[in-house]
């Protein structure tokens, strides 16, 4: 619920009360890891989105210098490719993304993650399916698969949520791939 002194988010026993220009909350009742880390992430994505920025979903690996980003719902296997596809494995859960000076994709503390950035060299939404397909997406398409991936917001962030994920599939090829196994992300992945 929404108000002029912020947004309180209530369940379980918690109370959180963002502060009204969202870089601040105040989190009581029986605070756990999993409130304290839903209230920052939800700072983080706000602050990012204030400027142009998203908190995406996904896993990241630097390869040759550049992060490439594998977004998609829980289970599509981001941070099997993470972990397997080479590269230095930047994060695993969530990646901060900006746009200001070029896409760069930077370091968040979820789940593992090493310090760092590095511009964006691509996203992938990755699937798996009894065959192997490599399918560019056009920013358009990207915008709206990329969307799906950028939280957590406030419902009435959708604008402001397209018009970002707009910059930054414009900035960036994009792909969906289907593969058979991580290698086949790894042979598209090679210059």
């Amino acid at each position: 619920e929404s108000s002029e002194h912020g947004l309180a988010l209530v369940g379980d026993g918690i109370h959180a009360l963002v502060a009204a220009e969202r870089r601040s909350a105040r989190v009581t009742g029986p605070a756990s890891d999993r409130t304290i880390d839903a209230v920052l992430r939800f700072l983080l994505a706000s602050s990012l989105l204030d400027s142009g920025g998203l908190l995406l979903h996904a896993s990241s690996v630097i390869r040759d210098g550049r992060a490439w980003l594998f977004a998609g719902a829980s289970g599509v296997g981001k941070s099997t490719i993470g972990a397997h596809v080479g590269g230095q494995l930047l994060c695993d859960e969530a990646v901060a993304v900006t746009v200001a000076n070029g896409a760069h994709a930077h370091a968040t503390p979820y789940w593992t993650a090493r310090p760092g950035s590095a511009p964006v060299a691509g996203i992938v939404f990755p699937g798996q399916a009894s065959e192997r397909r490599w399918l560019s997406l056009t920013p358009a398409q990207a915008t709206a698969r990329l969307a799906s991936c950028v939280g957590p917001l406030l419902p009435e962030s959708g604008a402001e949520v397209l018009a970002a994920c707009s910059r930054l599939c414009r900035q960036v090829p994009a792909a969906s791939a289907t593969m058979t196994a991580i290698s086949d992300i790894r042979d598209w992945l090679e210059p």
